[in-house]
């Protein structure tokens, strides 16, 4: 079939030749001929170039037929031209728009805020369609690179989602809770986009589904604050302060001195119940290149009730520097770290 329409094509432009050729001169003729070898070999640049020093040494030479042609072949030039660059823009598109839905599990958002993470899914949602609108032939490529992808990640979309889980059991806090809710909301969407765009790959629909299934073990948002609420409530009843390494008077006056002191200038309301040193001996501090001491410090455990009537406890130190011969001098005192809430009656 392709050698008959070629013969046809070829029969064509010589019956047009020999139409031309019969009517113009043998100079003529000669340029006209040039011409159309050009056509033929698909040279529409070459071909130009002959039909305009043909009519610069042939001004009486019928060249509309040639014109026509010339037109007809530049204009499908130009259009496989402007299809390929289309071709290469659509790819490129289709790498930055399929990166941009996929890269990272999941892709940046603040899921502190639900409204924010409905505004993320649905940008997603509008680039997986226009992923999908595309010709996957031409894409073809960064799909398959984005499937291989995906299938790596799917070990580890369990992994995080079990801890994601285990995090809201576990929670304390209403508001981390939350957070880790709206993180596997965004999941869900990831992977309801990955099935949609790879409707064949069963692993991810499987992976929708789990994720579906535990945000409906969750419950609403005010079972998980109240889950949440209970976990923290159980776990300050059973808070107690460490025992004390050793008793020293002295000792626990400094420390609720610089307690005192300290909480003052931070302008903190706070009201101290009780100092614990936790322990038995001074720890020397070294330079860690020379092993020269430069200081050592004491640690405390200290229980308070704040401005709220919450009691609470940290742990505390205070820091001398050393100043020679075996002596220290001043004290700094540490801020507090390790803070925990414990009641009131456990103070003990």
């Amino acid at each position: 079939m392709k050698l008959f329409k070629t013969l046809v094509i070829t029969a064509m432009i010589a019956a047009i030749q020999i139409t031309t050729f019969a009517q113009e001169t043998p100079m003529g003729k000669r340029a006209a001929e040039t011409f159309w070898k050009a056509i033929e070999g698909n040279r529409p640049v070459q071909a130009k170039s002959s039909l305009e020093s043909l009519k610069q040494r042939e001004p009486n030479f019928d060249v509309s037929k040639m014109e026509k042609a010339l037109s007809e072949i530049t204009e499908k030039r130009e259009s496989e031209r402007t299809s390929a660059r289309n071709e290469t823009r659509a790819k490129i598109a289709a790498g930055q728009t399929l990166n941009r839905i996929f890269a990272g599990i999941p892709r940046s958002a603040n899921f502190d805020d639900a409204g924010d993470v409905d505004a993320a899914v649905a940008e997603n949602a509008k680039m997986r369609d226009q992923i999908l609108a595309m010709d996957r032939a031409v894409i073809q490529r960064d799909l398959d690179s984005t499937l291989t992808s995906l299938k790596a990640s799917l070990a580890f979309n369990e992994r995080k989602n079990a801890g994601l889980l285990q995090g809201i059991k576990d929670s304390t806090d209403a508001d981390f809770s939350r957070r880790k809710y709206n993180e596997l909301v965004f999941r869900q969407a990831y992977w309801e986009n990955a099935v949609k765009i790879f409707p064949g790959e069963a692993d991810f629909t499987a992976a929708v589904k789990a994720i579906a299934d535990a945000i409906k073990g969750i419950g609403t948002t005010d079972q998980m604050s109240a889950r949440a609420e209970k976990n923290r409530n159980a776990v300050i009843d059973a808070e107690r302060l460490p025992k004390a390494a050793v008793s020293d008077a002295k000792l626990e006056k400094w420390f609720k001195d610089m307690f005192v002191t300290t909480s003052q200038t931070r302008g903190k309301n706070y009201t101290l119940l009780k100092v614990l040193i936790t322990g038995t001996d001074y720890q020397v501090q070294r330079n860690e290149l020379t092993g020269i001491i430069t200081g050592r410090t004491r640690g405390a455990a200290i229980a308070f009730k704040d401005a709220n009537g919450k009691c609470k406890w940290g742990r505390y130190a205070i820091l001398q520097d050393y100043a020679g011969a075996g002596n220290y001098s001043g004290g700094q005192f540490s801020t507090d770290f390790d803070l925990k809430e414990i009641r009131c009656e456990n103070v003990k």
